[in-house]
């Protein structure tokens, strides 16, 4: 004789339905809950980044009208090639826009270019002494002469002369400058705090330009924040 399955010993010892529904419902909360922490915490930190950095500095050398409704920044060093490419692209912009376009240089000397920082804080002394485009061109042009040399302070000291800077005025300021120029640190901490890893870097009106370095493509960017 068979005997019947005892269902209902077998009922008593399942898991109620409910309590599982309950379990998973916890689970998914606190997921979901952690996830939203963890973009609260990327987004503030993103914020608190965009806030500490300063984009346009004030005292920057300029070119063009201040007037201009499009500001370009360009953080720039003075080993970088396609930087020194880029003087061109710039010099046609600031004459296709003369009322519309101002453009700032500020100093991003990278570290796979050891001499760059000295360089950077030998245009700022040029700077000081409002010369700054004469010798970012002497910096561009002879890049390759300074870049790796060990003798890069008679090179800069010569720039110095030849924009007309007493010798020994620019080697007293040099060496004020050379281990803590305020300046060139500062821009530093501003392209690092906006995440900057590249030379040339532009900015249009506060916001990176993720576009080619072209002409023709930049005048396209600068027209559409003039519409």
């Amino acid at each position: 004789m068979s005997t019947r399955p005892q269902w209902r010993n077998l009922k008593k010892e399942s898991i109620p339905v409910k309590h599982i529904n309950n379990s998973y419902f916890v689970v998914i909360t606190l997921f979901v809950l952690a996830v939203a922490a963890v973009i609260a915490i990327v987004l503030t930190s993103d914020h608190q980044q965009s806030a500490e950095a300063t984009i346009w500095r004030v005292d920057a050398p300029t070119k063009g009208k201040t007037s201009a409704k499009v500001k370009m920044v360009e953080f720039g060093d003075f080993a970088c090639v396609a930087c020194a490419d880029f003087r061109a692209i710039k010099n046609a912009l600031l004459e296709q826009y003369p009322n519309d376009l101002q453009y700032q240089f500020r100093f991003f000397p990278t570290a796979n270019h050891p001499n760059s920082y000295s360089a950077a804080v030998t245009a700022e002394i040029a700077n000081q002494h409002d010369q700054f485009w004469v010798m970012s061109d002497l910096l561009y042009e002879n890049h390759a002469n300074w870049q790796d040399s060990t003798n890069f302070r008679s090179i800069f000291a010569n720039f110095a002369v030849l924009v007309g800077i007493d010798q020994s005025t620019f080697t007293s300021d040099f060496d004020k400058l050379k281990t803590a120029d305020d300046v060139v640190d500062k821009d530093v901490a501003d392209g690092n705090a906006l995440s900057i890893t590249e030379t040339p870097a532009i900015f249009l009106n506060d916001t990176r330009y993720g576009g080619t370095l072209t002409q023709t493509d930049l005048a396209k960017a600068i027209d559409s924040l003039l519409k």
